[in-house]
């Protein structure tokens, strides 16, 4: 978080040099999480091994401790998202724009997303015939048999779900932007 804070400081940096420096810095971060995984012994208390396919080796390879982070799981998100934000800074259209509104108020849009995807994941159940009722109890707890849906379907409800919660981001943005006083406890 420290280095966060510092890092704050490279953003304000005229665009050229903040670019260069921001792209190389997450391709360097992104380069190390391959050569220092591949050691099997560093960064994260799981290992990593072979498995029967290629793509569960792969699987293996990138399961990572996200809680707390391991370091080998900062260098996998924080390398591709320092190059993404390079690619982005010279401006990131229509979408980008939209996105900087999700940004502005991500306490908010957190909130609010818990009981918009909750909700959607029971419409989505019952419409299916699937059962609900585990959703309403505490966790841990385990999915029953045949319950999921295709990785498809789960990235058009996510898409769903963005174009849902869209409109009250905006509007909670507008109204942090007001000047009122009591804006300030927002």
């Amino acid at each position: 978080m420290a280095l966060g804070y510092t890092f704050g400081r490279v953003l304000f940096w005229p665009h050229h040099r903040r670019r260069r420096i921001v792209f190389g810095l997450g391709a360097v971060i992104a380069l190390a999480f391959p050569v220092l995984r591949s050691l099997n012994n560093y960064g994260d208390p799981g290992t990593w091994s072979r498995q029967a396919t290629c793509s569960m080796t792969a699987v293996s390879f990138l399961n990572c401790q996200k809680h707390p982070p391991s370091p080998l799981f900062l260098l996998m998100t924080l390398g591709p998202a320092l190059t993404l934000l390079a690619w982005f800074d010279g401006g990131a259209g229509i979408v980008g724009r939209r996105l900087v509104t999700l940004g502005r108020v991500p306490l908010f849009f957190d909130l609010i997303q818990w009981p918009t995807v909750h909700s959607m994941a029971i419409l989505l159940a019952l419409s299916r015939g699937q059962p609900v009722g585990w959703i309403f109890k505490d966790a841990p707890f385990t999915l029953p048999e045949g319950y999921g849906n295709r990785l498809g379907t789960v990235y058009l409800a996510w898409a769903f779900a963005l174009l849902l919660l869209y409109p009250a981001s905006l509007w909670f943005s507008e109204v942090r932007r007001r000047r009122d006083w009591w804006v300030g406890y927002l």
